[in-house]
């Protein structure tokens, strides 16, 4: 599938920037060469998409995610790419295990999500079963907060996930 025409900077592109930091740790991956026999595809196809003209199907940004030791481009692709994906709240972005701590802290903090009370609200609503349109704003408030509750977890998650990936494979 192609995208328009307007190659991305190569130094703002996800695939290239995994690839480049993968070949740290593998020879093969300091080429387009290298990374497109490992993963079964023409250099030009690689180098598609690390200028952007093509957009990886789905199977390949796995495969690269997993050579690569990047799963933040498996969530790149759904952020970004997927049509479904665009509208969840999924994070790309690898932070410190400090950064994520930090607002982890900030976000459970008595100042932060109270999840009690979210609980309350969310339980008051549902004991007619019925979303009454007076309802509506108190549960669209219980949804922001879970959904910012959610970003946060996914960052931890993909935080830790690349750390182990680092530790199993050293």
């Amino acid at each position: 599938m192609k995208m328009e025409q307007n190659p991305q900077n190569c130094y703002e592109n996800p695939y290239q920037q995994a690839r480049k930091a993968a070949a740290k740790y593998s020879d093969s991956l300091n080429s387009q060469a290298g990374a497109a026999e490992m993963l079964g595809v023409s250099v030009s196809t690689v180098s598609d998409y690390e200028l952007g003209l093509t957009i990886p199907p789905a199977d390949k940004v796995c495969k690269m995610a997993h050579l690569y030791n990047a799963p933040e481009l498996k969530r790149h692709y759904c952020k970004n790419e997927c049509p479904i994906g665009r509208d969840m709240p999924i994070s790309g972005h690898v932070k410190t295990i400090e950064q994520v701590a930090l607002q982890l802290n900030t976000l459970l903090s008595p100042r932060g999500i109270n999840l009690e009370s979210i609980k309350l609200d969310v339980m008051e609503i549902a004991q007619d079963g019925k979303i009454t349109e007076d309802e509506r704003p108190k549960l669209q408030e219980a949804m922001d907060k879970l959904t910012g509750m959610q970003k946060v977890i996914e960052e931890l998650r993909l935080t830790c996930e690349k750390a182990l990936i680092k530790t199993e494979t050293r």
